[in-house]
């Protein structure tokens, strides 16, 4: 959308060309980054897509974000999506992105944040990943007594451990 990595903003411009995107698209879901934020391109991310949802008018998308480590600040999981069966995909993946990747250190944020949040539903799983929904109340913050959703792998069941993740 023609935005400058670390100069991004949030004008209507950018947020009428994501609004018809989307709507050409039509996702039953977007995911973008927690509001409360260290870095000024996710925090516009953010505002980017609520905007561009908000223009969409109808039929709008659910909206899921995702937290990045060491730098969402406050982030109250909703929903965790077991990732082990795509853990090395996603390395991998992260390893295309060089300039935010040294030394592998993305990579080993990722790792440790899956593994806290693995921890985090008190599973054998090891690894997960956390998402706040935008229609939780609070912005991330699970109504009281209730249980965040845990959502299987394809190859497994929630707490299930293969040989390969022991």
């Amino acid at each position: 959308l023609d935005e400058i990595d670390g100069e991004a903003y949030a004008p209507m411009k950018t947020c009428r060309q994501l609004a018809d995107l989307l709507a050409q698209i039509r996702p039953a879901a977007v995911f973008t980054h927690w509001p409360l934020d260290t870095h000024s391109d996710h925090v516009m991310t953010f505002a980017a897509v609520h905007k561009a949802v908000d223009l969409m008018g109808g039929a709008t998308p659910e909206i899921y974000y995702m937290e990045e480590p060491h730098q969402s600040k406050n982030f109250q999981p909703d929903h965790y999506v077991y990732i082990n069966h795509v853990r090395e995909k996603k390395n991998e993946i992260i390893r295309c992105y060089e300039c935010q990747n040294r030394n592998d250190g993305l990579v080993r944020r990722k790792m440790q944040q899956s593994a806290e949040r693995g921890r985090d539903v008190w599973t054998p799983a090891r690894h997960c990943e956390a998402y706040a929904s935008f229609n939780n109340r609070a912005y991330g913050r699970p109504p009281y007594g209730t249980v965040p959703k845990v959502f299987a792998d394809m190859d497994g069941k929630p707490g299930e451990t293969k040989k390969e993740d022991k």
